[in-house]
């Protein structure tokens, strides 16, 4: 609700200065390294942001189809920013000619790695790489 609360007052009419200090007590009770005022690296919050909001989520994926748009959304975009690779080389994609499926996922993967690198990537990565059978 804290997060809400945030948003609604940034980007709502009338808008005016802005606290996000009940935000930051919420996210506190949450994550007690976030709490007092030193100095974090945005990594981190966007890490445990993005685990909150993943267990919140996929608790509800199965119930709403429009939750899973709205996540694919979140997600495309925080990996957009998140993004190491700053220049995405053309790669052009041979075709699998007979090689074995696992040759092929490596090699795919590999230049999915070269356009697309960040945090999102790597925390996605753990729920693995399927094939489908269809």
């Amino acid at each position: 609700m804290a997060f809400g609360d945030l948003l609604r007052k940034l980007w709502g009419p009338g808008r005016t200065s802005v606290s996000p200090r009940p935000f930051k007590a919420k996210l506190a009770r949450f994550a007690p390294q976030f709490s007092g005022y030193n100095q974090h690296d945005s990594q981190v919050l966007v890490v445990l942001l993005f685990n909150l909001f993943a267990r919140a989520a996929f608790s509800c994926l199965m119930m709403y189809g429009p939750f899973q748009e709205l996540l694919a959304f979140l997600l495309d975009g925080l990996h957009e920013d998140l993004n190491r690779v700053k220049h995405r080389p053309y790669i052009k994609s041979k075709d699998a000619d007979g090689r074995p499926d696992e040759e092929v996922a490596d090699e795919y993967w590999a230049n999915h790695i070269a356009r697309n690198n960040s945090i999102i990537v790597d925390v996605c990565q753990v729920l693995g790489r399927f094939k489908s059978e269809v």
